[in-house]
């Protein structure tokens, strides 16, 4: 599984946008955060579902301190 397109372009990581108002954070997609979805994808297809779980949590706890 992957991107539909490159990341190449991407602004790498949500998390280095301090200056950024958090509704407006909530509508963007950087790569970091796009591995994270698309890897939680795959693990959800292949029925790893308490994977899918445990990534996600994690994902949202750590962007959300």
């Amino acid at each position: 599984m992957s991107t539909s397109c490159s990341l190449l372009h991407t602004a790498v990581d949500l998390v280095n946008e301090t200056k950024l108002d958090n509704e407006i954070k909530s509508w963007l997609a950087f790569a970091a955060q796009k591995v994270v979805e698309v890897n939680a994808l795959a693990k959800a297809l292949a029925g790893q579902k308490d994977e899918v779980i445990n990534l996600l949590f994690l994902y949202h706890t750590s962007n959300n301190t």
